[in-house]
């Protein structure tokens, strides 16, 4: 759908298939779980005027935040 109109399409297309086989792998893939000592470890050592990623957000804000509230338990 693509802003409120529904569209078709050849969704029996060979790229079509081979990248849902491989988003299906993907999901099985199996991670280590991480401490919370671990994170900490990650935004101390940082950039303070860097911002990785989409989001924009500098890692001086995220070191703030990560010293100020209470960390959730992973």
């Amino acid at each position: 759908m693509l802003l409120g109109t529904p569209v078709s399409g050849n969704v029996t297309a060979s790229w079509i298939i081979e990248a849902h086989r491989t988003a299906l792998d993907h999901n099985q893939m199996q991670y280590e779980p991480f401490t919370t000592e671990e994170v900490s470890n990650m935004i101390k050592g940082t950039y303070n005027w860097k911002a990785r990623g989409l989001n924009g957000v500098q890692n001086y804000w995220l070191k703030k935040l990560w010293r100020t509230k209470s960390y959730p338990t992973l």
